[in-house]
């Protein structure tokens, strides 16, 4: 990151660029997930040909409007100055070869779509996951490769990262093959229209499409709507915080995501006390990896973006900090939206599909003279909230009460976070950051992990249950390691 956000002006462009592989995700207008609530019943019934089949209808479905996506993407490659306003000749080329480069590479993310479908179905994403991550190793160690003298090649940097996702796609499609006795044939058949599947998914896929919609306005326009309003330089001050948005709403989401097949699983067989044993279990064990770790990281924004990019992007600092405060919300929000999906709750579904880009898109117009670029931070966080409430006061989950749940733990939450903040005002003056140091990056990661950690050993000490838990994982991950030794 430090090297290729050096000008803010081409880091702006290629954050775009990055922005636009996002929105692509979603091209699948809704039909995806839809498409693999109905594959993940298949393959409990181990009828793998219907499995094969939808999975060939949700992404051929992706295809059409994929291709769509890839002309518009091109055309900016020839007239960038469309989306990109006021660019001088040299970033108008540079603009102009990414969207090229991006437009011919778009087809990848079918391929990347498709087998990642195959494996979450099965709840294997771990191996994905391990697949694409020694891929983004590669892409992060290989980084000092496009270094020049006092500039970065950013273009061949981005061919580059193509390419390792194009293997990291072809990969895993041969790990399905042979590992999941996925026929080539029967793959190639299936990626048509088919009218039997799109009757049994197209319910659930509309009410999914104005999520997708109002998801990409939400979390992938932030980019274009900078641009326009505050200039592409804005989009790099803004790009950082927004970077660590993503990155632990990912790894949330890695969290989460999984769970709404284990959901779909407890509906097939119409277990519905289970269920909601399950997604009650579910905010107890995960309370505490979202106040702790979102906390640490507010408090310590300014020195990890200064030690990280140098103040440069001073300006970033409280920008970050009002975005992952909507961190806190996606406790309450993300859980509840997938067990809607799994119960098909569309009219929900769909009101609060239409909260979130509402609220934001007007907080937005109301606050950017006042608020300039703050405004979007705060929209994004607001929206998060009044969603959360919404989702919360319109489906009651059996056994979950919000305000009752934090009253049985406010000795945990009151002590982790007290022993948190003598130990932050402590010891914050001995950091001594200095802007773009991997040595003050480092002292800030270690500062934040000791933080993290005695707060969470301090929660769990107040919660008998919790600390059962994790004492009962460590013993068998001890156990284990003897076994595998032997």
């Amino acid at each position: 990151m430090p090297l290729i956000s050096f000008n803010t002006e081409i880091y702006g462009i290629y954050v775009l660029c990055i922005s636009i592989t996002s929105f692509l995700q979603y091209t699948d207008l809704g039909f995806l997930s839809a498409g693999q609530k109905y594959a993940s019943e298949y393959f409990v019934l181990n009828d793998i040909k219907s499995e094969i089949k939808m999975l060939g209808f949700i992404h051929f479905i992706m295809f059409i409007f994929l291709m769509v996506c890839t002309c518009l993407i091109l055309f900016f490659s020839w007239q960038p100055n469309i989306i990109i306003p006021k660019l001088d000749s040299n970033s108008s080329e540079l603009a102009s070869n990414l969207f090229f480069v991006l437009g011919l590479s778009s087809p990848i993310i079918l391929l990347q779509r498709y087998t990642q479908s195959v494996f979450t179905i099965r709840i294997r994403d771990d191996i994905y996951q391990k697949i694409d991550l020694i891929a983004n190793v590669l892409k992060i160690s290989c980084v000092y490769f496009f270094q020049e003298d006092n500039s970065f090649d950013i273009l061949s940097y981005f061919i580059f990262t193509q390419v390792l996702n194009f293997l990291t796609g072809l990969v895993s499609f041969f790990f399905i093959k042979y590992r999941y006795k996925y026929q080539l044939k029967l793959i190639v058949k299936s990626f048509k229209f088919d009218n039997s599947m799109y009757h049994q998914t197209k319910v659930l896929a509309f009410s999914t499409i104005i999520s997708t919609i109002s998801w990409i306005i939400f979390f992938q326009f932030d980019s274009f709507i900078i641009s326009k309003l505050f200039g592409i330089s804005s989009v790099a001050i803004y790009a950082i915080p927004f970077f660590l948005l993503t990155f632990i709403n990912n790894l949330y989401n890695t969290i989460y995501y999984p769970f709404l097949f284990r959901f779909n699983y407890f509906i097939v067989l119409r277990d519905y006390n289970k269920l909601y044993q399950f997604i009650n279990k579910i905010f107890d064990l995960t309370f505490p990896i979202f106040m702790i770790p979102v906390t640490v990281l507010i408090l310590l924004m300014k020195p990890l973006i200064i030690s990280w990019v140098g103040v440069g992007y001073n300006d970033s600092v409280l920008i970050g900090q009002i975005l992952i405060i909507s961190m806190f919300f996606i406790y309450i929000n993300m859980p509840y939206t997938y067990l809607m999906i799994s119960l098909e709750k569309t009219k929900i579904l769909n009101i609060n599909s239409l909260i979130l880009p509402v609220v934001f898109l007007a907080l937005i117009f109301v606050l950017k003279n006042s608020s300039s670029l703050l405004a979007v931070a705060i929209a994004k966080t607001s929206a998060f909230l009044i969603s959360s409430l919404f989702l919360y006061f319109s489906f009651k989950i059996k056994n979950f009460h919000f305000f009752r749940f934090i009253y049985k733990r406010i000795w945990s939450i009151s002590s982790s976070m007290i022993t948190l903040i003598l130990i932050y005002y402590s010891f914050f003056s001995y950091l001594q950051i200095e802007p773009n140091s991997i040595n003050s990056i480092l002292k800030t990661i270690i500062f934040g992990f000791i933080l993290a950690s005695t707060s969470l050993f301090v929660y769990l000490s107040f919660s008998k249950d919790l600390f059962l838990f994790g004492k009962n994982i460590l013993i068998s991950a001890l156990s284990n390691n003897k076994n595998s030794s032997k």
